[in-house]
């Protein structure tokens, strides 16, 4: 909306989001710098992390063919000398290989079958369906990893 003397009226759905952005540092580039601080951190915590598995035998599978997975192992440079394979429910994704870094994608109906000791969470978001429907691969010795927090 303009005023009267060409001025455009600024909402207060604006002003509000304006507000939390400078609640949270939205307006410092020192806030940009820290996240990608972190986010370097994180990258190197979780190659060290798969690096170390690896060198001990450990086979490492991915659950949820994700976008989020893609963005995680593309930005980390994580293939399948790392994460072996990434099992899904979605048809359209079964046989084929990751975007970018080609892990293949399997059936999830294997996931139970195979002897696989470490999963790579990538649907972090469904974590507390997915133990529950998983209960039995960490009874039997299954172990979960994630970059978040799970």
């Amino acid at each position: 909306k303009r005023k009267k003397n060409n001025q455009i009226k600024i909402s207060n759905k604006v002003s509000t989001q304006i507000n939390k952005e400078i609640k949270y540092g939205l307006d410092k580039f020192s806030t940009f710098v820290k996240f990608g601080e972190k986010t370097v951190n994180s990258k190197n915590k979780l190659i060290s992390l798969l690096n170390k598995l690896k060198k001990r035998n450990k086979k490492i599978l991915g659950y949820g063919a994700t976008a989020k997975s893609t963005t995680v192992l593309n930005y980390c440079n994580i293939g399948n000398d790392l994460i072996d394979c990434i099992f899904d429910t979605s048809k359209e994704k079964i046989g084929k290989l990751s975007p970018g870094m080609h892990i293949p994608i399997l059936s999830m109906d294997k996931f139970c079958k195979s002897d696989f000791n470490i999963s790579y969470l990538f649907a972090w978001n469904h974590k507390n369906e997915i133990f529950e429907k998983e209960k039995r691969y960490k009874k039997n010795g299954g172990q979960w990893l994630c970059h978040v927090k799970i």
